[in-house]
């Protein structure tokens, strides 16, 4: 760990001089923040000017006469030092200004020889008056008091009447350029001054109107540098439960729900919104929206990042899908009713015809017909509900009845599509199976297998009018075995594609009396997934359809790598679909 270096040790010595510093100049408190330099630099002027008078009448520098100036001198500056020390600076500046412009007059009054040199090195001394102005005031003062000892100065022969004229020309000329020279200084200092005045009353307004706009918002409001925060506006505060003290200096990270924490530091640098789930200083949780972009805080590069609390929307949102799924249900349940209905009316209309028929029939071939009439009708709503009990299984993604084993598809093929020749052969129509040759093994449960592949034959049959062809192929494709169901049916149109494999749905234009409920494609779809495979279907309307389904090899599910769906798993994610 870095060592910390102890502060360091103030002697008592240097506490006496920082005390008495501040006792002897350190100005009044109500003194205006711009006036406090000059205010201590006038304070240590009168502190050095009283002894220097004093002096200078004790080495007898100027005669009698000057006794009674230093005495004046001396009160003029006490007077300066306390009105300075009380806060009236202005009046304290200009006795202070008065006694220093006036100091070489006095010396020319109470001396009683005048020679040249005499005379010169006393009224140089109005430099220094014209050089203290420029300290003590501002550019109307630096000018007024500059023009006035240029004045004085100028005029002081003919006042005083103590030296000849031609005693001030040198003077004078230096004091005129000294005061030139002063005036530009004043002039600059004050543009100067006026500048920065402009830029900081500009930097004040911004502050204002950033700090009314950062406070009067309606959503959070935080800035992070380096991941820390910054500041933080009052709507931040209550949305989090911190205070801005408590908040300065914390990861930015701490606000976020823990799971959240680390696509927090991804999306930190991010400039798109994007939601989490905030975390309270109670530990209570609430969603968010954050947006985040680039600013400048105090001439520093900053995140801003906007918080707007969307838990009240997300509870509508949640509720309006509740609500959407709700209505689908009933949708779904009256499309099952109608349908069921529809489908159930016609077989049991036969049934109850063929049973009126029978025992009032002598013919022996027509009470045949009717026989076969009802075991048809009969086997037609066997098959429904065992559609239904299907479905249900597989909505609950009971898979536990299901018996994989490694087999050869073609066997199972060939086995249902003899099984169908009997209804395409009543429907004048033309069902041939195409096996490829070495196929791989798959790993599957040969009745359900069969029970999908006997659902695609049957909506082949069901959908392709007579004298149709419905051929049945398969191929291997890499690791993935193929097996297509084509026919020269009516065909399926582009915006029904989608929908075909929703429980329920039949393509009205093209119903047919022999229909089942319309669950057989949305079975063979659930169970081909179950298998850890897919089903696509390609058609067009007048000319026919391809169901195409792909299912993985015995090889590919057995190398760790391959990436292909493991049977079964897929029937695990199917409880969250929506049930009637």
């Amino acid at each position: 760990m870095p060592t910390v270096s102890p502060p360091p040790t103030v002697t008592p010595s240097r506490k006496f001089i920082d005390r008495l510093w501040r006792w002897l100049v350190e100005p009044s408190s109500r003194l205006q923040p711009h006036f406090r330099a000059r205010s201590q630099l006038l304070s240590i002027l009168c502190l050095i000017q009283i002894p220097a008078v004093v002096l200078m009448a004790y080495w007898d520098w100027g005669g009698i006469l000057y006794y009674q100036f230093a005495v004046l001198i001396v009160g003029l500056a006490f007077t300066a030092y306390l009105l300075n020390r009380r806060g009236y600076y202005r009046p304290a500046a200009i006795i202070a200004l008065a006694w220093v412009s006036a100091h070489p007059y006095m010396l020319l009054l109470s001396w009683n020889v005048f020679t040249q040199v005499a005379v010169l090195t006393a009224l140089m001394r109005v430099i220094l008056a014209i050089v203290l102005s420029n300290i003590l005031f501002d550019l109307r003062g630096t000018v007024i008091s500059v023009a006035g000892n240029l004045l004085f100065l100028a005029l002081s022969p003919f006042i005083l009447d103590l030296y000849p004229l031609e005693a001030v020309l040198v003077p004078l000329y230096l004091s005129t350029a000294v005061g030139m020279l002063v005036m530009l200084a004043a002039v600059m200092r004050h543009f100067d001054q006026r500048q920065k005045e402009t830029q900081r009353h500009a930097l004040e307004e911004s502050e204002d109107r950033y700090r009314t706009l950062f406070n009067a918002t309606f959503e959070g409001i935080a800035v992070q540098s380096g991941g820390k925060m910054v500041d933080a506006n009052p709507v931040f505060e209550k949305m989090f439960g911190y205070t801005l003290e408590e908040m300065r200096g914390m990861s930015v990270l701490n606000f976020f729900a823990p799971e959240y924490r680390q696509l927090a530091s991804e999306w930190i640098n991010t400039s798109y919104a994007y939601e989490a789930e905030g975390l309270r200083k109670d530990g209570t949780r609430f969603w968010g929206e954050v947006k985040v972009k680039d600013g400048t805080y105090k001439g520093k590069a900053v995140r801003i990042a906007a918080v707007q609390d969307i838990t009240e929307r997300k509870q509508a949102d949640d509720q309006r899908v509740e609500l959407t799924i709700e209505r689908e249900k009933v949708n779904v349940l009256k499309r099952f009713i109608g349908n069921l209905s529809h489908d159930l009316r016609t077989p049991l209309s036969v049934i109850k015809t063929s049973i009126y028929l029978i025992p009032r029939l002598h013919d022996e071939d027509k009470r045949q017909r009717h026989l076969e009439a009802l075991e048809v009708e009969t086997n037609r709503l066997q098959r429904m509900l065992d559609d239904l009990l299907s479905m249900s299984r597989l909505d609950k993604a009971d898979t536990s009845e299901y018996r994989f084993a490694i087999s050869q598809i073609d066997p199972l093929v060939q086995a249902c599509v003899e099984e169908g020749q009997a209804m395409a052969i009543r429907k004048g129509q033309t069902l041939t199976y195409v096996p490829a040759e070495s196929l791989p093994p798959v790993i599957l449960d040969p009745t359900e297998f069969k029970r999908m592949i006997k659902h695609l034959i049957l909506n082949a049959v069901t959908y392709t009018p007579e004298k149709g062809v419905i051929n049945i192929l398969t191929a291997s494709s890499g690791e993935m075995v193929v097996i297509e169901v084509r026919d020269t049916g009516v065909g399926i149109s582009e915006h029904e594609l989608p929908h075909i494999f929703d429980r329920l749905y039949r393509v009205d234009l093209s119903r047919s009396a022999s229909a089942g409920a319309g669950l057989g494609l949305s079975i063979a779809r659930k169970i081909v997934e179950a298998h850890g495979g897919t089903i696509e279907v390609d058609s067009m309307i007048g000319i026919g359809s391809t169901f195409r389904v792909r299912l993985p090899s015995a090889k590919a599910l057995q190398t760790p790598t391959s990436g292909a769906a493991v049977p079964g798993a897929a029937v695990s994610r199917m409880g969250q679909s929506t049930s009637f």
